[in-house]
């Protein structure tokens, strides 16, 4: 069972847990007062939910904030491998992206500002961009619904 503790000398909150045999630590710059105490218990309970059930993926959870990354066999070699042939990873659509991203984000902002950026991209870009691919988006089409 994963705690959330208090950095000694820092004195921000970071979470303290168990992955695959291992003892992991993922460190934040949250202060450590109730509310963000909360916000990551309800974190960790997640996690550790999701380890339970074996959809837990280190990699994208941590990805942007870790070190700490555990892979199966940190010791292979990377080799490309010839004989299979590698499908092109679909990207995701504007919706998706950015529902991703404000979920691995949420914990790094406040509440409010979390209500306000959901309100102006459920408001105003998931109606504009919402099913367009990532990789389809450009620049000139940014600036033109800017205008």
């Amino acid at each position: 069972m994963g705690s959330v503790r208090v950095h000694p000398q820092r004195g921000t909150l970071f979470l303290d847990f168990r992955y695959q045999g291992k003892r992991c630590r993922e460190y934040t710059a949250l202060a450590n007062n109730a509310t963000n105490t909360t916000r990551l218990q309800r974190l960790l309970t997640k996690l550790e939910k999701r380890i339970a059930d074996g959809t837990f993926d280190y990699e994208a959870t941590f990805k942007s904030m870790s070190g700490n990354i555990i892979r199966e066999d940190s010791r292979a070699p990377v080799v490309p491998d010839v004989a299979v042939v590698r499908s092109e990873p679909s990207l995701p659509c504007f919706r998706e992206f950015v529902q991703q991203w404000t979920d691995e984000h949420a914990i790094e902002w406040r509440r409010s500002h979390l209500r306000t950026l959901r309100s102006t991209v459920n408001g105003h870009l998931i109606p504009s961009f919402g099913d367009q691919p990532i990789d389809r988006s450009t620049r000139e089409g940014v600036l033109a619904f800017r205008n």
